[in-house]
């Protein structure tokens, strides 16, 4: 009862400081501005809303020519049907799980067999060797059962020519969206970059192709799209000639049912949305040698910012970073400011993910914008450079009264929960922090700090929490 007479604010206190001595005890950070960024911040050379680690992708649309494609395609289908189908294979794809290892079955079993032995309780210490049988079989008994209830049952996609015209109205502004995003942070870090090739596994409908279009269509010479459905790359090949299959296919485009065995290098090479579709992790890992081999610069995975899709995104990170050597090095490009194992995955349960907002395709229906999860990652050939390993905004940041909240991953390998305030850290870094969104770059340096009392920082953050106060 005294309890109740207690002030909220003083309970909070109580409780967040007994949460922070359980926390790693590591040096709390003492954030500092770039310098370079600083100065052009302060001799008004740019504005804080506009400094180097800002994205700044606004909400997506896709490109004229193919909304016009998809209306001459769809001119002889029953639209309202197409959309309905659409609706179901959207959540489909959304709850899809890439195939079950054995690493993935055990760790399902574990996790059933806790469950069990949480149901039916603990077996005695003085149990008799009769008893003990009984209650193994019936644990084991138990979990076989919900294994077989509860496994995921993997299939491949069956494409023919209708369903790949409803994965066109499901997907194709989605797909475009999330990959603009993730080639317009390369031409934003590299505005000089000119590709001459493109290579893209798992093509599909051909959104890689039009966002690298979109970027570099200037300088590409050469788009080599693989998809293993023929029905898939006569679509593409469709929105390409604008809808009539009288017309030529664009100079430079091909299409192709397999790998080729030849490892010609290309400028960059994409797999989106592709590695869940392939049957095993080892046949996973042997596409992605493949095409680490036909990587002359960039290499970029994608996949929908879901639990399996984020894990394929680290599993495909992991493998590639463990084949750089000193004569042939890699290095992250984005969104890790690190080489290090992923925090975030080591952590769990949450994926780090990064959000995009674009215009729904408006065909047989009205726009809408939608919101689209992603994880990437862009791997590149060479050595790291070290002036751009600003940390990355991990998650929505939370801007509060006179304070703001930054989640971030640094180049330390490890996240980093930051309270920004104007006293504390000064007006220009407050206002960067300010406009900095979630999957920007904060141009920070995030150096330990000698005394730790005099800063806001703390090591880890709950990663189920969006509400955070300082003290």
């Amino acid at each position: 009862m005294a309890c109740r007479n207690i002030n909220s604010n003083i309970l909070f206190g109580i409780f967040r400081r007994l949460h922070l001595r359980n926390l790693s005890c590591t040096a709390a950070v003492a954030p500092e501005l770039d310098a370079a960024v600083k100065h052009d911040i302060e001799t008004d050379k740019i504005k804080p809303r506009k400094h180097p680690g800002v994205i700044k992708f606004r909400t997506c649309s896709l490109p004229n020519e193919i909304i016009k494609a998809v209306s001459v395609v769809a001119e002889d289908h029953p639209v309202k049907t197409i959309l309905n189908d659409a609706k179901m294979l959207a959540n489909y794809l959304y709850s899809r799980h890439y195939p079950w290892d054995e690493e993935d079955l055990e760790e399902r079993r574990k996790d059933f067999v806790e469950n069990v032995k949480s149901r039916i309780g603990e077996l005695p210490l003085d149990a008799s060797e009769e008893q003990t049988y009984h209650y193994t079989s019936l644990v084991r008994s138990s979990v076989e059962h919900l294994m077989n209830k509860y496994r995921y049952r993997w299939s491949a996609l069956n494409l023919h020519q209708y369903s790949c015209l409803v994965y066109l109205f499901t997907r194709a502004a989605p797909n475009y969206a999330v990959v603009s995003r993730v080639l317009g942070e390369i031409t934003k870090l590299h505005p000089d970059y000119r590709p001459t090739s493109l290579f893209d596994f798992g093509s599909g409908i051909g959104s890689v192709s039009w966002a690298a279009k979109s970027y570099w269509g200037d300088s590409l010479k050469e788009y080599m799209n693989i998809d293993s459905s023929s029905s898939m790359n006569d679509l593409a090949a469709l929105l390409l000639q604008g809808g009539r299959s009288e017309a030529r296919t664009p100079r430079g485009v091909f299409y192709r049912e397999f790998l080729p065995a030849q490892h010609t290098k290309y400028s960059v090479v994409v797999s989106a949305h592709s590695l869940m579709e392939l049957p095993s992790r080892d046949s996973r890992l042997s596409v992605l040698l493949n095409l680490w081999q036909k990587t002359e610069d960039f290499l970029i995975v994608v996949e929908q910012g879901t639990k399996p899709g984020f894990k394929v995104v680290v599993e495909a990170r992991d493998f590639i970073l463990s084949l750089s050597t000193e004569e042939s090095p890699a290095h992250v490009f984005a969104p890790c400011p690190h080489d290090m194992a992923c925090p975030r995955f080591l952590r769990g349960p949450y994926p780090c993910h990064f959000q995009v907002s674009y215009f729904d395709l408006s065909v047989g229906k009205k726009q809408e914008i939608k919101k689209e999860l992603l994880s990437y990652i862009v791997i590149r050939k060479g050595r790291r450079k070290v002036d751009h390993d600003w940390p990355r905004v991990v998650r929505p940041v939370l801007k509060r009264h006179n304070h703001v909240i930054c989640r971030m991953c640094t180049a330390n390998g490890d996240l980093r929960e930051v309270i920004f305030t104007k006293n504390r850290h000064g007006k220009t870094l407050y206002k960067c922090a300010k406009v900095t969104g979630w999957g920007d770059r904060l141009p920070v340096d995030l150096t330990p700090s000698v005394d730790s009392e005099q800063d806001s920082s703390h090591e880890n953050f709950q990663d189920g929490s969006d509400t955070v106060k300082p003290d």
